[in-house]
């Protein structure tokens, strides 16, 4: 209360500061500043750039106690997340500025950071699958579009983290002025799992507490908008969540829009690989996301493995019904296309049985691949890890004969 009357005290006197020679003086602002905090050793004006977890706290951030806990035992602490500490095995792409010869690898390592990070937002929250899908394809479009997945650059011969000239940092070019005390400059710029984590963790508050909360996905589109509405914000800020279906936005603006939209149009047909283009490479078929990461790996002999066995299954919508709703399948991919998620199928190299259904979604057929019948979960699982670079959904079959149903 002494706060709030000093403060309106100040506002009055500030009016009529004109007329009776009145100024109101930097050291006027601290004495009011110390109405809330009597430590005369601390400048409450201070410009600090440090990780602040009280203003996390306030303002409904932090990503999880991991992120905010430092490690004591040594004083030259450079990380915040505190799996990196031991054994983390992603430390390798620090510093990691990939050669056209390591692209591949290093975009399916990216591409692998990028996900787990959108489903540790995912799990964490309350949030309905088909929403869920927007948000892992928005995390991949956002990397693209900022910064073409990369960390770091080389500069005069040295390893640097990418910063734009406005201070955006890293992967997900997070701004250090924007989000200061939110999340710590130095980790920003030399952990690229941190980045990665922050920029998750941004784009889902967006997409969620604005674009999602206005609607976006009912302004005439479909829920693809969602990921562009969040990818305004992200760009200009909570009020440009509607900046990308706007007419009198700057042409700059309307650039970055549609750019962001072209890419995430390629990663929605399962193309993000295609982001090897702007790094030097190509988006060959070889990198498709589809096929399995090991596709013509040699071995002792020169004779090369054959990725596509003809011994795959492919069963009818029968099938599916004929299962037990309680039991579990793994859902590989949706594609808009029948003899598309024919063809996906036959590349396959896993063995077993696959079939696929048809759903209606926004008055469109989608083509929804799915592996086997488990009684389980953990049996599920243990599959789920043979189509890891696909990231398979687990679910039960009575979910899915709901939605043939309709």
């Amino acid at each position: 209360m002494s706060f709030i009357t000093a403060a309106d005290a100040l506002n009055a006197l500030d009016r009529l500061g004109p007329a009776m020679g009145l100024d109101i003086s930097t050291d006027g602002l601290r004495r009011l500043a110390r109405l809330l905090n009597d430590d005369p050793s601390i400048d409450p004006l201070k410009y600090l750039n440090e990780f602040d977890p009280v203003l996390q706290q306030l303002f409904d951030f932090g990503m999880s106690d991991d992120i905010t806990q430092q490690k004591k035992t040594t004083i030259f602490n450079f990380q915040l997340i505190r799996p990196v500490y031991a054994a983390n095995p992603r430390d390798h792409l620090n510093r990691w500025i990939p050669t056209v010869a390591d692209l591949k690898a290093y975009l399916l390592e990216i591409r692998n950071l990028l996900l787990d990070e959108a489903d540790a937002r995912i799990r964490s929250s309350s949030i309905a699958q088909e929403y869920a899908r927007i948000y892992r394809k928005l995390m991949l479009t956002t990397a693209w579009q900022e910064s073409c997945w990369r960390q770091y650059i080389l500069q005069n011969r040295k390893v640097v983290p990418l910063i734009s000239a406005s201070g955006d940092i890293g992967m997900l070019q997070i701004n250090e002025k924007v989000w200061r005390g939110f999340y710590s400059p130095s980790k920003l710029r030399w952990d690229i799992t941190y980045n990665a984590r922050a920029g998750s963790e941004i784009l889902f508050k967006f997409m969620v507490n604005y674009a999602l909360k206005q609607q976006e996905h009912k302004h005439g589109g479909d829920l693809s908008n969602l990921a562009r509405a969040a990818y305004s914000a992200y760009n200009g800020g909570p009020s440009q969540v509607s900046r990308y279906r706007q007419k009198d936005v700057p042409d700059a603006h309307k650039k970055i829009d549609t750019a962001f939209w072209e890419k995430y149009q390629q990663v929605h047909q399962g193309q993000e690989l295609a982001v090897a283009q702007c790094l030097g490479g190509k988006a060959s078929s070889s990198m498709t996301v589809a096929l399995p990461i090991n596709q013509g790996r040699k071995q002792s002999g020169s004779k090369q493995v054959t990725t596509a066995k003809k011994s795959q299954r492919i069963e009818n919508v029968g099938w599916i019904r004929g299962r037990n709703p309680g039991h579990f399948t793994l859902q590989l991919v949706a594609m808009s296309d029948e003899p598309a998620i024919k063809e996906f199928i036959k590349k396959q190299s896993q063995g077993g049985t696959f079939a696929y259904y048809r759903k209606k979604q926004k008055g469109r057929n989608l083509y929804v691949a799915i592996y086997g019948s488990f009684a389980n979960r953990a049996d599920a699982e243990k599959a789920a890890a043979r189509f890891a670079p696909l990231k398979p959904w687990i679910r039960n079959f009575g979910s899915i004969q709901e939605i043939m149903s309709k």
